[in-house]
């Protein structure tokens, strides 16, 4: 089977791009307009031989490990050492663990992957304690968590807004605060409440976020069959994002995690396991929804068993939620959603546009993103073979065209999507994501034919 290098090379760009994105930077156009390029080069090069078909991808993934890397390992020897000797202690322990992790060969390769896991691990453990964050995320996952624990329908409840009158008016939508009460219950599928349980019982959910990152870059290491594959799992520990999400509470580690399971179990080919925790993949986010053409790719290539274990794991999770009061799931789920107003600190295409043309229209801010999505998302659909590969870059590129035009956009989006392409990336050689054309097999075929048969 031949590898289409090109198309990989554009999807791992892409992903470090997204992971090394961590707030809104001027000029505001420069970055989301490189990610779109993005998308639009790895879909035209799925569909077409191209030139870029001869690089070697191992170069590029070199070089982006490295400059996340280098970049964590200087933040965190700033942050936590004292001295001079301090910093280069713990710049040279978690610079070195990586570079091993990367560059080394079989037994060392793994003892510098777990190092730098343990490194990492301890370093944001210390983030927890000395850089506090003030997010309402944290506030939806307690008290989320807390009605669940103490069976009350965590969409029925209103939750307390922690931020002054300047940043409500700023943050959200007319309405949604009421005497110092956010008047709606849990903003997220349910999935994340389940999962998070064990980590509010000790004390702090964050604690199950960041047992899903390094989770997921082992498995993402386990999936590896090359040396840019090792890269990738190195990549996702030490990319900036990586570190910004687990401390601020949010829930794209989960996410992240249930997704590399599903590509893990596809790849194993268990259909059942993977449909499982796509099942709970989709009742985690809404924002999956615009990914939903691509999840199909799981479903032709494995059948009906993994379709249906899909099905049955979303609906058990959802339906008794929306079955005990399906207006307060509503409200929640998806009227919220709507009301929530333009940021202009969006990490998106839209604050740069605004700069630049003024105020945009309303049908332009709320519109377009999701149809984009689905859009690419069916695209990769229909350009690719079943597999896990494709069900990985579905995910990652229409979520990230959607986000790129979403009025709200930030680094907990560019993680998951990161992951969602490292996956890709990892899995790609063993499972080359585009159908490739074959020479007839007899004088009296017809043409070429697409192989569509999937690992």
């Amino acid at each position: 089977m031949v590898e289409h290098r090109g198309a990989r090379v554009a999807v791992l760009t892409a992903a470090a791009i997204g992971l090394y994105y961590q707030t809104q930077q001027i000029p505001t156009l420069v970055v989301p307009t490189i990610l779109v390029l993005g998308v639009f080069a790895a879909l035209f090069m799925l569909a077409r031989p191209t030139p870029m078909d001869r690089l070697d991808p191992w170069w590029p993934a070199l070089l982006l490990t490295g400059i996340c890397l280098t970049d964590t390992a200087v933040r965190y020897g700033l942050d936590y050492a004292q001295h001079t000797a301090g910093t280069v202690v713990i710049v040279a322990l978690y610079l070195g663990s990586g570079a091993v992790a990367v560059l080394g060969v079989a037994k060392a390769s793994r003892i510098g992957f777990v190092v730098l896991l343990a490194v990492h691990s301890g370093l944001i453990l210390l983030d927890f304690e000395f850089h506090l964050q003030v997010i309402d995320v944290q506030v939806f996952l307690d008290e989320g968590v807390d009605a669940l624990l103490h069976g009350v329908n965590p969409y029925s409840i209103t939750m307390p807004n922690i931020f002054d009158p300047e940043r409500t008016a700023r943050l959200y939508g007319p309405g949604v605060v009421q005497d110092g009460r956010i008047q709606y219950g849990f903003p997220y599928l349910p999935a994340p409440l389940f999962l998070d349980v064990p980590g509010r019982l000790l004390g702090d959910v964050r604690y199950v976020h960041l047992a899903a990152l390094l989770a997921t870059a082992v498995l993402v290491r386990h999936l590896a069959t090359d040396r840019t594959g090792r890269a990738m799992a190195v990549l996702l520990v030490s990319a900036p994002v990586s570190r910004v999400v687990v401390n601020a509470y949010w829930i794209e580690p989960l996410l992240g995690l249930l997704l590399a399971l599903t590509v893990w179990s596809l790849a194993r080919r268990r259909p059942g396991w993977a449909g499982i925790t796509l099942g709970l993949l989709l009742a985690s986010k809404q924002y999956l929804v615009v990914a939903l053409p691509s999840l199909a790719s799981a479903w032709r290539g494995h059948g009906r068993k993994a379709l249906i274990a899909t099905l049955a794991t979303a609906l058990l999770v959802v339906l008794p939620f929306f079955a005990l009061d399906p207006v307060g799931f509503w409200r929640s789920v998806v009227q919220w959603q709507f009301v929530q107003p333009f940021r202009n600190d969006s990490m998106s295409l839209l604050p740069g546009l605004a700069d630049v043309f003024g105020e945009l229209p309303g049908w332009f801010v709320s519109g377009p993103s999701l149809v984009l999505g689905l859009v690419v998302s069916a695209l990769v659909a229909w350009r690719t073979r079943p597999g896990p590969t494709a069900l990985a870059l579905g995910v990652g590129l229409s979520l990230l065209v959607t986000v790129l035009f979403s009025k709200q956009a930030f680094p907990n989006y560019f993680y998951f999507i990161g992951a969602a392409l490292i996956l890709a990336v990892t899995t790609w050689p063993q499972d080359e994501p585009r159908r490739q054309t074959c020479a007839p097999l007899s004088q009296g075929s017809r043409g070429s034919r697409d192989i569509v048969a999937t690992r």
